[in-house]
C-alpha cells in the first residue's frame, strides 16, 4: 500500500479525535437495515420517520453543495443526502475525512430525491471504524487468485462472484442439515483431537498434549466414533465438520476440509444410491434452482437416476486388468504405463489398483456416474461382497473427474475386521494405512447392526454448484503459505 495513502487516512482518523468524535466507538443503535427501509418506505415520497443505518461507503458525489453518499450493508446499498442545512456545520465539514471503505452510522428521515432515489436525509452521522487501507479500484477489482484466497476479506468486498460462492456454500450446508434432519438423522458431534487416526487410509497431523505428556492426531474422519453411537443403540446419525488429512494440496485438496458423513442402520449400500440421487438433486434444485449444473463448460446433470457402472467392467474395458482376479502389481504397472500414468511412490498393490481406477474411470467421468464395487484390498472397513469375495459393497459418485461421495455396507464382524485391518497393514507397508483401532474392535463386539455408511466432500459439492475450478475458490480461508512482511 503507498504511504501517502496510508498517511492521508490517519490523518483523517487524527481529525476525528481532535474533534470529539472516537473512530472506533462501541455503538449499536440501527434501527433499519438498507433493504428495510426499502421495503417499508418505497411507496412514500417523504417521511418524519426518522431511521437510524449502518454500513461501509462505498461511493460519494457531490452536486449542487449536497454530497451524496453510498452505503453498502448486508442487505443492499443505500443513499445517504447529506445537506449543509440539515447538519451542523461541523458534520458537514466532517465528510471531508471519510475515506472509501469507512464504516459509518447515520440518522434521518427517508425521502425520496428529485431523480427518485429512496435516501436517508441525514441530520446526524458517526464514524463507526476509520478504513486505513483502500479498497481494491471498483473497476480493477481483486484478481490475482492467491491475493484473494489470502484476503478474503478484501475479496469478499471487492468482488460480488466470491460472495455468491460463499452465500450458495452456507445455503448447502444448511440445506444438508435439514434434509437429513428430515429424514430421521440426528446430528452429532465427535472428536477432532484423537489418540489414534482412523476411518480412512491417510496422513494425519500430530501434536502433543502436554498435561498428559501424550501424542494425539486431528480425526482424518469421523467414521469409527459414529459407528460406536450406532453400537451404543442409534440407528441414523450423521456428522458436519472438519476432517484434516497431512498431504498434498491441489485443485481437489486441502489439508482442512468439510466432510459430511451418516450412517444408517439395517441398510446396505444398496439403499444409499437413491437415497443419495434424491438428497443431492434436492439440494441443488433448493440452492441453485435446478439439477442441471454447468461447470467448467461443461453440463453436469444430477437429474436421478444416475447411470450405473461396475468398477471391475470398468476398469478391464479401459485398461485390460481385472480387479477382481488380477493380484500381481507387475499387471497394474504395466496398465498404468501404457495409459501414460505416473506410477505412484509407493507401489504397493492397494496404492496401484487405486491408481489404476482413478486413471481408467474417476478422471473421466464428467457427469454423475455410480461407480460400484471395490478391491477389497481398498476398503478395509466394507464388507466383501457375498458373490465375489474380492470386493467389498462399495459405491462412489464420481462427477467433474473427482470422487464427491463414497458409501459402502459396513463390515460388523470383529473377527474379520481385525484380520483385515492386519491384511492391508501387511499390503500397504509404510504407505497410508488404516491403522488397527483395538478400542473399535472391542466396540464391534458389542454388537453392529447390519449399517452402510455414507461421505461426501461439501467443498466438492460446493465447487460443482458454484462452477469453481478450485477447492480453495469454496474455501473461506484455505491453507497457503505465510505471507512475507519484510
Amino acid at each position: 500500500m503507498r504511504h501517502d495513502l496510508l498517511a492521508a487516512r490517519e490523518a483523517h482518523r487524527e481529525l476525528f479525535r481532535t474533534r470529539g468524535r472516537e473512530p472506533y466507538p462501541t455503538w449499536h443503535g440501527r434501527t433499519h437495515t438498507a433493504a428495510d427501509v426499502r421495503a417499508r418506505f418505497a411507496s412514500l415520497a417523504k417521511t418524519k420517520e426518522a431511521v437510524t443505518v449502518a454500513g461501509r461507503l462505498v461511493g460519494t458525489r457531490e452536486h449542487g453543495g449536497v454530497r451524496f453518499l453510498d452505503l453498502k450493508d448486508d442487505s443492499g446499498t443505500l443513499q445517504l443526502l447529506c445537506r449543509s442545512d440539515a447538519l451542523s456545520s461541523e458534520l458537514f465539514h466532517l465528510l471531508d475525512a471519510l475515506d472509501p471503505g469507512d464504516l459509518l452510522t447515520a440518522s434521518g428521515p427517508v425521502v425520496k430525491t428529485q431523480a427518485g432515489e429512496l435516501s436517508v436525509d441525514v441530520t446526524t452521522w458517526a464514524p463507526l471504524a476509520k478504513a486505513l487501507r483502500p479498497p481494491p479500484d471498483p473497476r480493477s477489482g481483486l484478481r490475482d487468485e492467491e491475493e484473494r484466497a489470502r484476503h478474503r476479506e478484501v475479496d469478499l468486498l471487492a468482488n460480488p462472484e466470491t460472495r455468491r460462492v460463499f452465500d450458495v456454500r452456507v445455503k448447502l450446508l444448511h440445506g444438508l442439515r435439514a434434509f437429513l434432519t428430515g429424514e430421521g438423522f440426528i446430528e452429532v458431534e465427535t472428536p477432532i483431537l484423537q489418540s489414534q487416526p482412523g476411518g480412512a487410509a491417510a496422513h494425519p497431523f500430530r501434536t502433543h498434549h502436554r498435561a498428559l505428556d501424550l501424542e494425539f492426531t486431528l480425526r482424518i474422519s469421523p467414521e469409527l466414533y459414529l459407528k460406536r453411537l450406532m453400537i451404543g443403540g442409534y440407528e441414523k446419525v450423521f456428522e458436519v465438520g472438519k476432517a484434516f488429512r497431512n498431504e498434498g494440496i491441489d485443485r481437489q485438496h486441502n489439508p482442512e476440509f468439510t466432510i459430511c458423513e451418516f450412517y444408517w442402520a439395517y441398510t446396505a449400500v444398496d439403499d444409499l444410491i437413491p437415497f443419495t440421487e434424491r438428497l443431492v438433486s434436492t439440494l441443488l434444485t433448493e440452492v441453485v434452482g435446478s439439477p442441471r449444473l454447468t461447470a467448467q463448460g461443461q453440463t453436469l446433470d444430477f437429474t436421478p437416476p444416475w447411470p450405473r457402472v461396475s468398477v471391475v467392467d470398468a476398469v478391464e474395458e479401459t485398461a485390460g486388468v481385472n480387479l477382481g482376479s488380477d493380484r500381481d502389481p507387475r499387471a497394474y504397472e504395466k496398465a498404468l504405463t501404457k495409459l501414460e500414468v505416473n506410477l505412484p511412490e509407493d507401489r504397493t498393490l492397494p496404492n496401484l489398483m487405486d491408481a489404476l481406477i482413478n486413471a481408467a474411470v474417476r478422471s473421466n467421468a464428467t457427469s454423475p456416474l455410480v461407480l460400484l464395487g471395490a478391491p477389497v484390498e481398498l476398503e478395509p472397513l466394507a464388507k466383501r461382497s457375498p458373490d465375489e469375495p474380492r470386493l467389498v459393497q462399495r459405491m462412489q459418485i464420481l462427477v467433474g473427474g473427482m470422487e464427491l461421495i463414497k458409501a459402502y455396507t459396513e463390515e460388523n464382524d470383529p473377527w474379520e475386521q481385525e484380520r483385515r485391518f492386519r491384511e492391508q497393514a501387511s499390503l500397504r507397508g509404510s504407505s497410508e494405512v488404516h491403522p488397527l483401532d483395538a478400542a473399535y474392535i472391542e466396540a464391534l463386539k458389542v454388537g453392529l447392526p447390519p449399517t452402510a455408511g455414507w461421505g461426501m466432500g461439501v467443498d466438492r459439492l460446493v465447487m460443482l454448484a458454484t462452477g469453481r475450478p478450485s477447492i480453495r475458490d469454496v474455501l473461506f480461508f484455505p491453507l497457503l503459505r505465510p505471507e512475507r512482511h519484510d
